[in-house]
């Protein structure tokens, strides 16, 4: 199944590419908004929660979809240039976008973990 998440086919036309793309989208998505669940529950395990989670989160979400389809808007443009890299880029700018994406979602996890652990050892950052 993974291995089919990050293939695809030599030959595709513009609509190819925008399925390839879209029907992606949604593990992506679900992965994203398993790491947020994570972000907030170990936050909230720092008490760093409020007000602005909730907004930057929704902002979050709506910025990894505008550079997510991005994605293949980059391929359509590209499209014809070359064929061998056209049957690359697909796959390649997926992985690194997802990788890329996960890591970024997943800063707030260290940063609280990072408060955690200086708050058990000092006073710099007081509850």
């Amino acid at each position: 199944m993974l291995r089919r998440l990050f293939t695809a086919r030599p030959v595709r036309n513009k609509l190819d590419i925008i399925l390839w793309w879209e029907l992606r989208r949604v593990p992506y998505n679900l992965m994203l908004g398993l790491i947020g669940c994570v972000d907030i529950l170990v936050m909230g395990l720092a008490g760093m929660l409020g007000p602005l989670v909730a907004v930057g989160s929704i902002l979050f979400a709506v910025a990894a979809n505008v550079c997510y389809t991005a994605g293949w808007i980059t391929e359509l443009a590209w499209m014809g240039s070359n064929v061998a890299a056209e049957r690359d880029f697909a796959p390649r700018a997926f992985r690194a976008g997802f990788a890329f994406s996960c890591l970024l979602t997943s800063l707030p996890i260290w940063i609280a973990l990072f408060v955690m652990v200086v708050r058990t050892f000092t006073n710099i950052f007081p509850r």
